[in-house]
């Protein structure tokens, strides 16, 4: 069974991105695989402050909470961001435990799920795929889920739209499992 590590993307109180990660979840789950949720509140990862590059080769985490959200993203088989779209740009939460780690990336398949007003989270998810895929090599997927609030969502994070949202989250992950298949 494929273990899929789901990565919130907001730390604010009463977010939309809880339910787009449940959602995200569900599905996962529906299709045989095992999900996992890496709660960036929770990890509480501090911005990069080590004096060596986490992309140096004598890079070694100190802090108790990088330590454990690079071993999560290491034991995963692959890896699912949920993003909010903040100025047509990820949040700074999810950047920096992308920015966190180098080497755990490389190889890594990667879905992504993005929701926001007018481009449904689709200029975030092209800043996350542009440094994930070109510069630390994960194999980012073609099919992401590109969420709209007013017609798949509520600004509330209700889901308006079921099949609709089921069915972007779904060909993501679809493509996800199949790539973590094809490189086991």
């Amino acid at each position: 069974m494929s273990k899929v590590l789901v990565v919130t993307g907001s730390v604010r109180k009463g977010n939309v991105n809880s339910s787009v990660v449940e959602r995200v979840v569900n599905v996962i789950n529906d299709k045989g695989a095992e999900a996992e949720v890496a709660n960036l509140s929770e990890l509480n990862l501090p911005f990069i402050d080590s004096p060596v590059h986490p992309s140096s080769p004598d890079f070694v985490p100190e802090h108790e909470s990088v330590k454990e959200w690079t071993k999560l993203v290491a034991d995963a088989d692959g890896v699912v961001f949920v993003s909010p779209e903040y100025n047509h740009n990820p949040s700074p939460v999810q950047m920096n435990a992308v920015d966190w780690i180098s080497k755990q990336w490389r190889g890594k398949p990667v879905a992504l799920v993005g929701y926001g007003a007018t481009s449904g989270g689709t200029q975030a998810l092209a800043h996350l795929r542009e440094g994930l895929m070109v510069v630390l090599k994960a194999k980012v997927g073609t099919q992401q889920a590109n969420l709209f609030f007013g017609r798949d969502l509520g600004f509330d994070g209700a889901v308006l739209d079921e099949a609709a949202v089921d069915g972007k989250i779904g060909s993501a992950v679809d493509e996800l499992l199949e790539t973590i298949t094809k490189y086991a």
